[in-house]
Parts: structure tokens; sequence; C-alpha cells
């Protein structure tokens, strides 16, 4: 990585001393204490410094810099950094520990030392770290040394974040980063609101949500899975959200500290809806809403297991299958959703169509974005035996996307693969093995001998049809 001193970077006009008060090097831990150290660079500088040399770090001076905290890390949704801001901007600080609430809580005013630092434009965004590791990642303010370079200093300091809208800082994104900034008469968009903010760390170290005004503006919010905010489920209205501004590679992000920062108190959205919080209702009673003609749903969740599984190619990217005790539903997702076999979700319904499609009640019209996983893999589906007269009947309804095993059952058909329609018969009948040609397994040569099928129960128009998720589900 390319070095370079920032005594040579005239451009920024900083002027260093080493001129401190040795009385100052450990300064009492008192709340209504400041050291005053001789402040001789500002916050602004550095940035400018960071964002006109974006591909190299800074070997920092023997300078001071003054800021208050305007983001720690107890809530979770940071982690082993603090963001400072003075007033000329922000910057973010690298510190290899945790639990840094405890002595650089938010409003804490600190001085940096910076002779030994390093400055570094990390995806766009200003940061002081203590070094690079040898694959290039970025090593934190070692605990030991924290004091070597932070100094405490009053506690607690103010900062008012600034008023503005998502279209000012989209024109001029440097002038805002790492400060904290209020985005005015913005809300979570449909298919951000009434979700966790974030899905478990168990599933992704970090989700994305979309916050947007009435004009068509947005943001990504970064929420991490180890937030203790996490579960809570996102509100619906419309108001004011702050925290601190960010970016990554061509990106702009935002962070909130915790939920104190939403105050989306307005219950009507820019559309001119006031959606209510979703009910949970059971897949059973969500089946039984359907009575001939396309239902638009109201407000109301269903959970359940995954029992498609999307990786063979046997279901297409937009459909999935989910199972809930013994019932089913299909989805077919408005794009390619991310979803696995075994995965249990919950589904927030509100405003999709149930309908039926090709003899199959389906729910359509809705975002990926609205299911959220609770446990990656880890449902359990119940699997019924049943016999094909029974799928194939007048029991079929109750076996409908649903899993059933077809015990000592054979396969044939005009081609010796999978791919296409086969005929699968047991000793009370004969119905249709359906295989997509996309299929991982379309090519493979089919099972001769009598097997168990573990299937799931569908229709196309007026034919009944069978389907597997993988040759696994042939025993």
């Amino acid at each position: 990585m390319k070095k370079l001193n920032i005594v040579l970077i005239a451009l920024i006009t900083l002027a260093f001393s080493s001129c401190l008060k040795q009385s100052y090097d450990n300064p009492p831990n008192q709340n209504d204490v400041d050291p005053h150290l001789k402040v001789n660079v500002s916050i602004g500088q550095l940035s400018a410094a960071a964002f006109s040399f974006p591909t190299l770090n800074i070997e920092l001076g023997d300078s001071i810099l003054e800021g208050v905290v305007i983001a720690d890390d107890r809530s979770g949704n940071f982690y082993k950094q603090i963001v400072i801001q003075d007033s000329t901007g922000g910057i973010t600080v690298a510190i290899a520990r945790t639990y840094l609430y405890n002595d650089y809580p938010v409003g804490r005013k600190i001085y940096i030392k910076t002779k030994g630092l390093q400055l570094v434009n990390y995806k766009g965004v200003p940061e002081l770290v203590y070094g690079f590791d040898n694959t290039g990642a970025i090593i934190g303010i070692p605990s030991a040394l924290i004091t070597n370079y932070i100094v405490k200093a009053t506690y607690p300091n103010v900062v008012k974040p600034l008023d503005v809208t998502l279209a000012a800082v989209s024109a001029t994104p440097n002038k805002y980063i790492n400060t904290l900034v209020r985005l005015d008469s913005v809300e979570f968009n449909a298919a951000s609101y009434g979700v966790p903010y974030a899905q478990p760390a168990t599933l992704a170290t970090a989700t994305s949500l979309t916050v947007e005004d009435c004009f068509g503006n947005s943001v990504a919010m970064y929420n991490s899975g180890y937030a203790d905010f996490q579960p809570i489920l996102t509100p619906s209205g419309k108001g004011n959200i702050t925290g601190v501004y960010s970016w990554y590679g061509t990106k702009s992000q935002f962070f909130i500290r915790d939920t104190s920062d939403v105050q989306l108190t307005n219950a009507v959205r820019c559309d001119g809806t006031s959606p209510v919080s979703a009910q949970f209702i059971s897949v059973d009673s969500l089946r039984k809403m359907y009575s001939g003609t396309d239902v638009t749903l109201p407000s109301v969740k269903i959970s359940g297991v995954v029992i498609s599984d999307k990786s063979n190619g046997n279901f297409g990217s937009k459909n999935m299958i989910l199972q809930d005790g013994e019932r089913g539903m299909t989805f077919f997702f408005s794009s390619a959703h991310s979803l696995s076999e075994n995965d249990s979700v919950t589904i927030d319904l509100t405003g999709a169509t149930l309908t039926s499609y090709n003899g199959v009640m389906e729910i359509s019209g809705i975002s990926p974005g609205k299911a959220i996983v609770a446990a990656a893999g880890g449902g359990h589906p119940e699997v019924r035996v049943a016999t094909i007269a029974q799928v194939t009947g007048s029991s079929y309804a109750t076996y409908e996307s649903t899993l059933v095993q077809i015990m000592g059952a054979t396969l044939s058909g005009s081609t010796t693969t999978y791919s296409g329609n086969k005929t699968l018969t047991d000793a009370t009948g004969s119905t249709t093995l359906y295989t997509a040609a996309s299929s991982t397994f379309a090519s493979a040569t089919v099972y001769a001998a009598s097997k168990n099928y573990t299937t799931i129960v569908g229709k196309y128009s007026s034919s009944f049809q069978l389907q597997i998720r993988n040759l696994g589900d042939i025993q």
C-alpha cells in the first residue's frame, strides 16, 4: 500500500506541534474536566486529505484534534469503532476493543494525538487507524495503547444533528460523511417496513433496508445482525430519522445508533395510506379466505418452513412453497428470492394477492423482502405418508403444497431421464411426476425399482402433479 507523509501535503496546511505539557498526558477521568490540549488540526482538514488522496494511507505527524463522540458501540450497530465530529466534519476512529461506550459514550469529548496513526479513505469514508495487517485489513488502535492516543475530556456534550433532505446529501455526499444528520420527511419503503431491523447474525452480518422520501430519493440503512434492536419491527409511518451518514464504494449508507433515532410518528405515508401492523394468521386460515376469486390481502403475516429447493432448479427462481403444520402455500415473488429449503420464515402479506394459478392456490404480487428468515435451515416440516389415490382424490386440498411421501412407487415414461412428465405409480393408482428441464437432475437416469418418493403435491391446470426437490427425495 502506498504511503504519503502528511508533512508533505501543503494543501491542508497542518501545523504540527510537539510542545505538549506533560501534566496532560493522563488527565483526570472526571466528566467535568477538560485538559484543554492545544488543537492544531481539524477533522475537516483530515477528511479533505482523505478525499483528495483516496488510494493512499497517510502517516500522520505530531498533531492533536478534538471532537465529540456521535456514535458508539452500545447497541451493537457499530463495532470496534467510534465516530467523532467537530464543527468542520466527522471521522471514524478504529479501535481494537469492544464495550467502547464505557469510556467513549455518545456525548464524550475527546482529544486524539495523531502521531503514529494513519489516515485512510476506506471505501469513501475517512478513518483513523493504527495500521494494516498483511492482508491489507485495517488494524484498530490496540487496547493497551488507547490512552496513548485518546484523551478523555468533558461529558456529556450535545451534537445537534443537521436537518437535511435526501436530495441534499445525495448532491454533496462528502460534506455529510461521518456526521450526524436528521433526514427530514422520510419513511421505510414498502419492502422495509413491518420487518425486523436486521436478520439474525447467523444469517447475515448486516441487513440493508431502504429509506426514501416522497420524491423518489433513497438511501440504504444498514443494521447489524448483532445489534440489540435486531428483532424489532420497523415502523410504517413517516417522519425523521437521525443517524450517521456514510459511504461504501459508490453508494451512500446510513447508520442509526438505536431505535430512538427513528421517529416516524406520522401514520400517513407519502402515498396517503396508513398501514396498520400486520397480524399473524395460520396458513390454513389463509387458504380458507379464497372462494374462487382473487383476494387482496389485509395486514396479515404467516410463518412456516420453506419446503421447496431453489438450488436444484425444479421450482424456478421466483417460486417458493411454504408449509405450516399440515397446510402449505405456494408463493410467486415479484423477483428472484434467496430462501433455502428448511428456512423458517415470517412473511408480511399486506397488499399481496391470494389467487389460483393453474389450479394451485398461490400468493403473488409480493416482494422477497417481505420474507424474513428467522432460522436458516432450522425448520423441520412434517412429511405425511399418503397414497396417490389420496393426494389426487377428494382430499387433494389438504395435501396441496405440502410434503407427502409416496411409498413403494415406480416411475415410468417414454424416456429414461427425469426431465418432463413421468408416470408415478403405487398400489392405489398413478399420477404425473414433473421435473423441469432446467433442474440439476433432469438428465439423471430414473430408478427402475420400487422406491419411496418424497414429493410436493400440486396441479397443472386440471391435472394432478407431484414434484421432487432433488434426488435425495427418492429412497
